[in-house]
């Protein structure tokens, strides 16, 4: 799992064109000495540093501080104000001045000040010396060559292009039934479904001409199709819609790396199947407790971003799911903790990809080509990889061949109507 900011990194790195660091370490608003059980500070007087961290390095350390210890069960209680894009706060100490090799890192996750404990039992304490220069970068600000905005227009550029060799990244997304409606606006930005499931019957993905669209007949949806034109993305489906897919609410919050949720009254959901909180499409796999309880759940689906969520927010059943293929999202300056979502395999060519257009940028030619000539043939064997193991859509005669039969178009499909 990578970030975006890994991704800009790799290129900094290789133009070289560092980006800026953390400003001085984050600031200290007080050092108290207190007792708690087990504490495992001596009495005495120790000497500390701090650094702060972002995901690609460490600051400086502050100047040495010390505070005075007596008794025992000691421990010292900070509270520190962390810089925007800090992600934790390393803390050295010793009984020693010039000599703070004890370290203990504390995860940043609030930007309001942060109470933490130095000395608690059970402490993982590491043996480290605090670094002399400052690798706490922050991809998302300008370097002497190359700027944040531009940095990130090259990575966006370079997901196109790899769209178009190696194809789009294989993911799942769905809509909303609604009752006797058979055309849905889709929002996700796929351009090829291979496989659906109407309340979780197969459904078999046909051509838009091969659509049954003389009336209308409300059932289990059995063929749908998928239409781009221009703007609008929108699937059909036939029979038209018997039902109108479940909604209601989280009953606690959810936070962005759950995998489960509670809502108030699941019933009626289907037992495997997609759902949309707020912005956020969701795959579960099992409802227990009363209808209440949704688990073995994979957040982020369908290009849209893992995030936490209100109490209240509201729960959508997305009982048409659909997978195929989708466009790489797009990201933008101050995206850089996010997780990139695209295949392992894409990272090393969208590096080569991006500094191809730096070299071009400085004029050289022959970097250029060189760089771009092994991005395609690293996006080509990708592309050949996928294609082996792509499954295409498949035409399924479920009721004969007989095509005066509404339920059977062109003999292809399936749907079961409700009279």
């Amino acid at each position: 799992m990578s970030f975006v900011g890994d991704i800009i990194m790799q290129l900094r790195r290789r133009v070289p064109d560092a980006p800026q660091v953390l400003p001085y370490p984050t600031a200290l608003l007080s050092a108290t000495p207190i007792t708690i059980t087990g504490g495992t500070l001596p009495a005495a007087t120790t000497w500390f540093q701090w650094t702060t961290l972002t995901p690609w390095g460490e600051s400086t350390p502050v100047p040495a501080q010390s505070v005075v210890l007596a008794g025992g069960n000691n421990a010292i209680q900070f509270v520190f104000e962390a810089p925007v894009g800090t992600t934790a706060i390393n803390v050295y100490a010793s009984q020693a001045a010039g000599q703070q090799a004890n370290l203990i890192s504390f995860p940043v996750t609030t930007t309001a000040p942060m109470t933490v404990i130095y000395g608690s039992p059970g402490q993982q304490n590491f043996s480290q010396l605090p670094p002399t220069r400052s690798t706490a970068f922050l991809p998302d600000t300008d370097g002497n060559f190359l700027g944040a905005f531009s940095a990130y227009k090259l990575l966006n550029e370079a997901l196109g292009e790899m769209v178009r060799i190696a194809g789009g990244v294989i993911d799942v997304t769905g809509v909303q039934s609604t009752i006797n409606t058979s055309m849905y606006r889709l929002n996700s930005p796929f351009y090829q479904f291979v496989n659906a499931w109407y309340d979780g019957y197969p459904m078999d993905v046909v051509p838009r001409n091969f659509m049954y669209l003389r009336n209308s007949a409300a059932g289990f949806s059995g063929i749908l199709s998928y239409e781009q034109d221009g703007p609008q993305s929108t699937i059909q489906v036939w029979p038209q819609s018997n039902r109108t897919g479940r909604q209601n609410f989280l009953n606690a919050p959810l936070s962005a790396t759950a995998d489960s949720f509670l809502v108030s009254d699941g019933s009626g959901f289907l037992s495997i199947g997609l759902a949309q909180i707020d912005n956020e499409i969701v795959v579960y796999s099992q409802i227990t407790s009363g209808g209440t309880v949704f688990s073995g759940v994979l957040r982020g689906m369908g290009g849209t971003d893992a995030a936490a969520h209100d109490r209240f927010a509201p729960v959508t059943e997305l009982n048409i799911r659909l997978s195929g293929y989708r466009m790489a999202r797009t990201y933008q300056v101050g995206e850089s903790n996010m997780v990139i979502q695209v295949p392992q395999a894409w990272e090393r060519p969208l590096v080569l990809h991006m500094l191809s257009q730096v070299r071009s940028m400085e004029q050289d030619d022959a970097a250029a080509k060189s760089l771009m000539g092994d991005f395609v043939q690293m996006a080509d064997k990708i592309a050949k990889a996928s294609r082996l193991g792509k499954i295409k859509p498949r035409q399924i005669p479920i009721w004969g061949q007989n095509t005066s039969d509404a339920r059977n178009v062109n003999g292809i499909g399936f749907g079961w109507l409700i009279n």
